[in-house]
C-alpha cells in the first residue's frame, strides 16, 4: 500500500516536470526544457541521463526489465518524457529525435508484454505519433 502511494506521488510529481518542460518548449526554451527532463531521470526512474542517452533501445528494455525494474506507470511516464525530448529535438537534431523516438517506442512495446492489462487509447495514440515522427525523420535522413 505504501509503495503504491509512493509511486503514485512520484508519477504525479513527474507529470508536473513534464508540464514544466512542455511550457519551456512552447516558450522556445528548448535547452531549458531538455535540462528539466534530463534532471528528472535519476530521481524518478533511477537512470542517469548519460546511461539513458548512451544505450540502445534494446539495452534500455533489458535495464527496465532486470536491473532497474519500473512499474507500468513509471515506464509510461518515461516513454512520455522520451517522446517530449524527440519533439524538442525535431528540426534541431534529428538524429537525437530519432533515438528518443526509438527508445520511447521500445518502452511502449515492453509495456505491452510486461503488463498487457495497461492498454490505453492515449498510449496507442502516442505510439502512432512516435511512428509518424520516426518515419518523417527517417525520410529526412535522421
Amino acid at each position: 500500500m505504501y509503495r503504491r502511494d509512493y509511486i503514485q506521488r512520484m508519477i504525479e510529481e513527474f507529470a508536473r516536470v513534464l508540464a514544466r518542460a512542455m511550457g519551456l518548449r512552447n516558450q522556445q526554451r528548448r535547452e531549458d526544457a531538455l535540462h528539466e527532463l534530463a534532471q528528472s531521470y535519476q530521481p524518478f526512474f533511477g537512470i542517469t541521463p548519460e546511461v539513458l542517452y548512451g544505450i540502445s533501445p534494446e539495452a534500455l528494455i533489458d535495464l527496465l526489465g532486470h536491473e532497474r525494474p519500473l512499474t507500468p506507470a513509471q515506464a509510461g511516464a518515461l516513454a512520455q518524457a522520451l517522446e517530449m525530448e524527440a519533439s524538442i529535438h525535431f528540426g534541431q537534431n534529428n538524429s537525437l529525435a530519432a533515438d528518443r523516438c526509438r527508445k520511447a517506442l521500445a518502452v511502449y512495446t515492453w509495456l505491452k508484454t510486461a503488463d498487457p492489462s495497461t492498454f490505453s487509447i492515449p498510449r496507442l495514440e502516442a505510439e502512432q505519433r512516435l511512428n509518424h515522427l520516426l518515419a518523417q525523420l527517417l525520410h529526412e535522413g535522421g
